[in-house]
């Protein structure tokens, strides 16, 4: 290996680390406690793997590979009167008109109780599309549900609440409000009807916004969404089967 190669490797190592989610837990543990021994062992194990008659033989065992995902953020939301959220947000960084109308909306739901929230940050190519998408096909629970039952271990992503754009506004340091982010969020009815959707955003010039697009209008595949990861419960044990009597 040259010197060239290896911050490549280790670049894509970081960039394909969900893959890991498979190895067991002591293993990865050991692995973290022998860091020169573990790298050995995967030098070797990749030795001579480029020649075609030593490459393994790929089988397929019908069990779909499941990962999981890293919290991206932990924020509190709920639990704060629309108007004094709504203060907060402003003061921080003036609204837009238009924003400012739909937040004060009577349609623009605030939960009166407080929860803390999971979230995470995804793209449209990192939950299975190949071609951009319109709001209709990303922004569906029905999707979220079916993609993290394939994909996810244990996890499932959900569409974030719009009042949860606010809070993560709120609760992002000063350093990190010069991302720019998009909500994956649930729709607003009556707002979100005929020619337009309405979408909520952070970016470091307008701070939260609302955008109101077409239907049609398609989202690039490197967008950054936010949604909510949420833990699913562990699944009951399983019954045994009833033993049969002793024979006398």
């Amino acid at each position: 290996m040259t010197e060239e190669q290896i911050p490549k490797l280790m670049a894509m190592v970081v960039e394909h680390q969900k893959f890991f989610a498979g190895l067991a837990r002591e293993d990865a543990q050991w692995a973290i406690q022998h860091p020169r021994e573990a790298i050995q062992i995967m030098c070797g194990a990749l030795d001579g793997v480029s020649t075609p008659s030593q490459l393994p033989p790929v089988v397929d065992a019908g069990i779909p590979f499941r990962y999981r995902l890293k919290v991206w953020r932990t924020i509190q939301s709920g639990g704060v009167k629309k108007a004094e959220l709504n203060d907060q947000v402003n003061r921080r960084t003036p609204m837009g008109d238009n924003t400012r109308v739909i937040v004060r909306s009577p349609d623009f739901p605030v939960s009166e109780k407080p929860r803390s929230v999971n979230l995470v940050k995804l793209t449209p190519a990192e939950i299975g599309f190949k071609q951009p998408a319109t709001a209709a096909d990303l922004f569906s629970d029905d999707r979220c549900i079916a993609w993290s039952s394939v994909n996810l271990q244990g996890q499932v992503i959900r569409l974030c609440d719009p009042e949860i754009a606010l809070h993560l506004f709120l609760q992002l340091h000063t350093d990190e409000r010069n991302l720019e982010l998009w909500m994956a969020m649930k729709p607003i009815p009556p707002m979100n009807k005929g020619e337009l959707e309405v979408v909520m955003g952070i970016d470091p010039e307008c701070g939260v916004h609302f955008r109101k697009l077409r239907p049609d209008h398609r989202w690039s595949l490197n967008t950054k969404l936010v949604f909510i990861l949420d833990e699913l419960p562990p699944p009951p044990p399983t019954a045994l089967p009833p033993q049969a009597a002793p024979v006398p």
